[in-house]
């Protein structure tokens, strides 16, 4: 069986998306996306980002940063060095 090449190398893109889940369900105590279907609709820009659920819980940074590694294009989402300089990782964590 031959190999598809792009999907044959792991990067840790796939990672930093399942980080901005976890984080998102434990301070809005949901999944960001209910389904498969809410998910594809969000990757297709049919639906915005679901900030509603964080915004008593979180800060503006924090929503920023969760917006900034739940990018549905693997090639535009921040590396993990990259995402771990957010500021509000740094110093706005709350």
């Amino acid at each position: 069986m031959e190999e598809d090449k792009a999907s044959s190398v792991y990067t840790n893109v796939v990672d930093i998306w399942s980080f901005g889940c976890v984080i998102y369900k434990i301070m809005a105590k949901q999944v960001p996306f209910q389904n498969g279907r809410e998910t594809k609709r969000f990757c297709d820009n049919r639906i915005a980002f679901p900030a509603q659920p964080l915004q008593e819980k979180l800060t503006i940074s924090g929503i920023a940063f969760l917006r900034s590694i739940l990018v549905p294009n693997p090639q535009t989402r921040p590396t993990a060095e990259l995402a771990l300089q957010h500021p509000w990782l740094l110093t706005d964590a709350d």
